[in-house]
């Protein structure tokens, strides 16, 4: 690709008969500008300072066909530098206070990049090196039928290790799910990310719940629980903990779910390492 030097609205190719501060030197590869010490190159905008906003263009393009493939542009009106590819202007610009705007999302190659500093240079502390958003498909732990569902939904937030999980499951009833082992826990599979936590859970959340059954032989410890808390376990699992003022807590049982149809509907907070 040549270089061209714009000055006004003129486009010209440099070449070696164009000599910049004796940087410029021709090789059988082409033209080269080099400096081994402090030398300005000058695109010069509204030369006659008529006041006419004329911008200063770097084009470059392609062979014969002069074909621009890339260009970076001084936009006087705007006072803007603006960095674009093909026809297209302004991908990237920067403005008079160091705002730096992007026409098109961001997109960081994390297999290279190490992401985005919020504070001093290579401090994982301060980096923001993930974000993704999506769904996930809640599926019966245990079950021996496929359960009528009205609904079955798995949505998810991921910023950085920070995980905002959501599910919401309403049963039909047609048919009730059941299972190989009705006191077991009941636990939900599909969760995207797995949990880094402390405690004996790791994660906590909210729910909202209907006709949900998780009192004396509907979870683990038979206790008449005075709420019921949803969480996310180690092995990736969601659960329904239920606790009761100075008794120990324990988990809604697949008993409970087998009973009349519910809706159940949960945000959990967690971080995760993975």
């Amino acid at each position: 690709m040549p270089l061209t030097k714009v000055r006004g609205s003129g486009i010209g190719q440099i070449t070696s008969a164009l000599d910049v501060n004796g940087m410029l030197t021709t090789t059988s590869t082409g033209t080269n500008l080099t400096s081994n010490s402090y030398n300005v190159v000058k695109i010069q905008t509204d030369k006659d300072d008529n006041g006419s906003n004329d911008d200063a263009i770097l084009q470059f393009t392609n062979g014969s066909s002069n074909t621009v493939k890339g260009e970076i542009r001084f936009d006087e009106s705007e006072n803007m530098l603006e960095f674009g590819t093909g026809d297209n202007q302004g991908h990237l610009r920067i403005d008079s206070n160091g705002h730096v705007i992007l026409k098109k999302n961001l997109a960081l190659d994390m297999s290279t990049s190490e992401g985005i500093d919020f504070g001093a240079a290579g401090s994982s502390a301060n980096t923001l090196d993930d974000y993704e958003e999506g769904t996930w498909t809640p599926a019966f732990v245990g079950a021996t039928n496929s359960p009528g569902l009205h609904n079955n939904v798995g949505r998810y937030t991921r910023i950085g290790r920070l995980v905002v999980l959501q599910f919401f499951q309403q049963t039909s009833g047609s048919p009730a799910p059941t299972f190989s082992n009705n006191s077991a826990a009941f636990q939900i599979s599909g969760v995207p990310f797995s949990v880094q936590g402390h405690g004996y859970t790791g994660s906590q959340g909210s729910m909202n719940a209907q006709a949900l059954n998780y009192n004396g032989s509907f979870n683990t410890q038979s206790t008449q629980a005075d709420f019921c808390s949803p969480n996310v376990t180690g092995s990736d699992l969601l659960e329904f903990q239920v606790t009761r003022s100075g008794s120990t807590r324990g988990v809604m049982n697949n008993n409970g779910a087998k009973q009349a149809p519910y809706v159940v509907e949960v945000t959990i907070s967690y971080f995760t390492d993975a």
